[in-house]
């Protein structure tokens, strides 16, 4: 990787190098943004999970369920205020769970009525991706949303 480097030059006259030394970190964050791989790591160790725990910090496991594109369609999306679910296949009563991707549950919604499609406001989630879950009696499945204003 080239890391630019900038020649400064101080008040006594000598030269001082510094290196973009910030670059590293910018690609793990990125890496993990896209992947999870660092936080999913960092969350395996049983002495993290017992210190937040001790915090009082509530984990939530959204890879228990393996993502697949095809099991429900969302649209459209990305998606600013009124997102439309197709939930064929699935068995009424569905249970709807809205995640963000660090694994907060941040709304849960009952779709009882028989409409192949249900409509649901997304005018309040931030811009982002998030993980729809839909769940009934017999199978589960898992989509992503992604929310631009």
């Amino acid at each position: 990787m080239d890391l630019m480097m900038l020649s400064m030059t101080n008040s006594t006259g000598s030269g001082r190098h510094i290196s973009g030394i910030d670059q590293g970190p910018i690609l793990i964050m990125i890496e993990n943004h896209r992947t999870g791989l660092l936080w999913n790591s960092f969350m395996v160790d049983a002495d993290v999970r017992a210190g937040l725990t001790k915090l009082g910090f509530q984990t939530t496991s959204v890879s228990a369920v393996p993502y697949s594109p095809d099991q429900f369609k969302i649209f459209p999306n990305p998606c600013a205020e009124l997102a439309y679910i197709d939930h064929t296949g699935f068995e009424l009563p569905v249970m709807m769970k809205i995640y963000s991707l660090d694994g907060r549950l941040l709304r849960v919604n009952e779709i009882i009525n028989s409409d192949l499609l249900y409509s649901f406001d997304c005018s309040d989630l931030s811009n982002g991706i998030y993980l729809i879950h839909l769940s009934d009696r017999k199978r589960s499945g898992q989509a992503r949303l992604v929310i631009r204003k």
